[in-house]
């Protein structure tokens, strides 16, 4: 029917422009903004049908599939009312009540008639107390405890660094861009090796987030002081044990639900052989926004490294600016991609860098109970002592790769797998170095 109705037309704008205007430039497009139109339309009618038949199945109770139509609906039409009402529907039936509570949420963020909003309050008392509950608790506490065996492998035709140290690169559904928690060195020549270390983790969390809102430029604002505390020792095959302290706190501005103004202090104490080597101690600032669907964040972290006596010479200061924009592919996919901007001023030239990171990162959650990620780095290093007569290379590429999977059987208890490559590459044919670790851990959640 679409393609006789563009033959028709074709041949009645041929009739009635082709006399006026010989060169056909007003033909032409006049012919291409009606297939336009036409393609349009027909895509405006696919998502109503698509509606429809969600609705159908949720009336015929099969709620998953409903959801599957819904949800990718909602991509193209965020403030939908029915689409997302349908929403609400097939997730209270289906019991998934912090799905259902978030897109109610949303809704209460659109202009709504009298008549909606009385369907909507009447939505949100089917929610059980428990979730209303949790929602208002002003203090919340956890404790983690996990334990990881792996092995790291280094290989080169000269090896460029030593790694020590712990990367948690899965922290809930978070996954840090960041290699900064390695100690590494430049050093001397050594051979292929490999190691095995087992290690554990016990974390502490607690959060703060009072009841009573105030107002920011007008518009409603949610507050929260969130702090974790972990304590990390690796046991290191034939290494003296490497011990790690991490505290993190910050300060979290809620505007409308949507806006968010995040201020965070970072300290990373390192031991190895029971000495203190690094402190490692920072603030960053990050301000998020709505992008229809999406988020788009900048950030700005000012750090400080400060070693012990005997490699003093390496005290530093980082300055980072970033910039990264996150969106979500379907229900299951959701995508990061960013650049950061690393400027390292050490004590002795030989160690400082400007270094441009770019990053993509892929987050996967085929069930509520499982999640895998998919992180890539890509660094250029510019050392700012570049003269060939003291040093052999002056930039650098680094390039990495994380994957990681974790599968929660229930609340408390959670197992995974960790993978992390990373490959440097010197300029002048200087050599090339890869570490490798692969790592399993179990997690319990007190």
């Amino acid at each position: 029917m679409v393609l006789n109705l563009i033959i028709n037309t074709y041949h009645y704008i041929y009739r009635l422009f082709y006399k006026r205007e010989k060169n056909g430039s007003k033909f032409s497009l006049v012919i291409l903004a009606l297939i336009f139109s036409v393609n349009v339309n027909a895509a405006q009618i696919s998502d109503v049908s698509l509606l429809k038949q969600a609705i159908s199945l949720r009336q015929t109770h099969q709620n998953n599939q409903a959801i599957t139509i819904l949800e990718n609906l909602k991509i193209n039409h965020q403030d939908h009312k029915r689409i997302n009402i349908e929403l609400v529907i097939n997730y209270l039936k289906l019991n998934q009540y912090d799905k259902a509570e978030t897109v109610i949420e949303h809704l209460y963020q659109l202009p709504l008639s009298a008549n909606e909003l009385t369907k909507l309050q009447a939505l949100q008392k089917r929610l059980p107390k428990k979730s209303n509950k949790n929602k208002h608790r002003i203090h919340r506490f956890g404790l983690t405890a996990t334990l990881y065996s792996g092995i790291d492998s280094i290989s080169s035709q000269f090896p460029i660094y030593e790694y020590i140290g712990d990367i948690n690169w899965q922290d809930g559904y978070e996954v840090d861009v960041s290699e900064e928690d390695i100690l590494v060195n430049r050093g001397k020549q050594t051979e292929r090796q490999s190691s095995y270390y087992n290690a554990e983790q016990l974390k502490g969390f607690y959060r703060y987030a009072p009841k009573k809102h105030f107002t920011v430029f007008g518009k409603k604002t949610a507050l929260f002081w969130s702090n974790k505390l972990s304590l990390y020792r690796q046991q290191i095959q034939n290494r003296d044990d490497y011990q790690q302290i991490k505290f993190d706190s910050n300060i979290s501005l809620i505007i409308t639900k949507q806006w968010l103004f995040d201020l965070r202090y970072r300290n990373r104490s390192h031991f190895y052989a029971g000495k203190k080597r690094l402190n490692d101690q920072g603030i960053q600032f990050l301000l998020s926004l709505p992008i229809y669907n999406n988020r788009l964040k900048f950030g700005l972290e000012k750090r400080e490294k400060t070693f012990n006596s005997i490699d003093i010479i390496n005290n530093s200061t980082i300055t980072t600016p970033w910039l990264e924009y996150a969106f979500k592919i379907s229900t299951h996919f959701n995508a990061s991609f960013g650049a950061q901007h690393r400027q390292k001023r050490a004590l002795d030239v030989f160690n400082s860098y400007n270094n441009t990171n770019l990053y993509c990162r892929l987050n996967y959650t085929p069930t509520e109970k499982m999640s895998s990620y998919l992180l890539f780095n890509y660094n250029k290093l510019h050392y700012l002592e570049d003269d060939p007569v003291t040093v052999n290379w002056s930039r650098e590429w680094r390039k990495s790769l994380a994957l990681g999977v974790n599968y929660q059987f229930n609340k408390q208890l959670n197992i995974g797998l960790n993978s992390h490559v990373i490959r440097n590459k010197a300029d002048n044919d200087n050599g090339k170095d890869e570490w490798l670790r692969l790592e399993a851990f179990i997690g319990y959640q007190f």
